[in-house]
């Protein structure tokens, strides 16, 4: 018998599951999919039970939806991630004055951002990105204070408005967050879906706080994956 602890997901691969479907992420290959239904069933069986049918495996491992496990890694949905309990954009503002510089500084990165995503591999661009796991503390002394973090936000977004290019989830929220790290502040992206309809969303998320979106909007969404 093959055991869950003997597998894991491919790496830049994950998975979650929407109105009783799996729904697969992959960064690699910038795309949502399902498994058909016997894969789909064997991918079950080893989250639930740790075994499967070795011609299941077989053909998990074909389609590198599985890889054999290293260093206690264990085969799990990516249910670790969470959502936001707190927006950012739903709390108190001291609506600081949008400068001219940054306005200039959130266009070049916005422009920057969209050259890249036609030009490049999304996997590239997010690898790229300072990296920041689900658990690594929102605010870490080095990244600087809530405060900051929220002020920061706030400063792109304003500028933002100016910025001719239309806003698109994924091309605002790399530029967010490449723009927070210009300042030494961390914060993740996080990739959420709807089963039925399908639909695919992503917001930038510091701890469990929203930095472009509200609560209400990202809870429609199971999250998927957060880099």
């Amino acid at each position: 018998m093959n055991v869950t602890s003997s597998y894991t997901l491919r790496d830049k691969l994950s998975v979650c599951q929407v109105d009783g479907h799996l729904v697969f992420l992959d960064i690699d290959e910038d795309r949502y999919f399902r498994l058909p239904q016997s894969l789909e069933e064997a991918f079950n069986e080893l989250l639930s039970r740790g075994q499967s049918g070795s011609s299941e495996v077989s053909g998990l491992l074909h389609h590198r939806i599985i890889v054999p496990a290293q260093d206690g890694q264990i085969l799990k949905l990516s249910s670790a991630v969470q959502g936001p309990n707190r927006s950012s954009l739903e709390r108190a503002s001291s609506r600081p004055t949008t400068r001219v510089p940054t306005v200039i500084e959130v266009g070049a990165l916005t422009y920057s951002t969209k050259w890249q995503l036609k030009k490049r591999r999304l996997r590239d661009i997010l690898d790229a990105l300072s990296p920041c796991e689900a658990t690594t503390p929102a605010f870490a002394a080095e990244s600087g204070s809530e405060a900051r973090v929220v002020e920061s936000a706030e400063q792109f977004r304003r500028a933002r408005r100016y910025v001719p290019v239309e806003p698109v989830c994924l091309l605002d929220s790399i530029s967010m967050v490449r723009f927070l790290a210009k300042r030494g502040l961390r914060a993740n992206i996080v990739f959420g879906i709807t089963y039925d309809p399908f639909s695919a969303h992503c917001w930038v998320q510091a701890g469990d706080l929203a930095l472009n979106d509200t609560v209400g909007n990202t809870a429609v969404y199971t999250p998927i994956r957060r880099v």
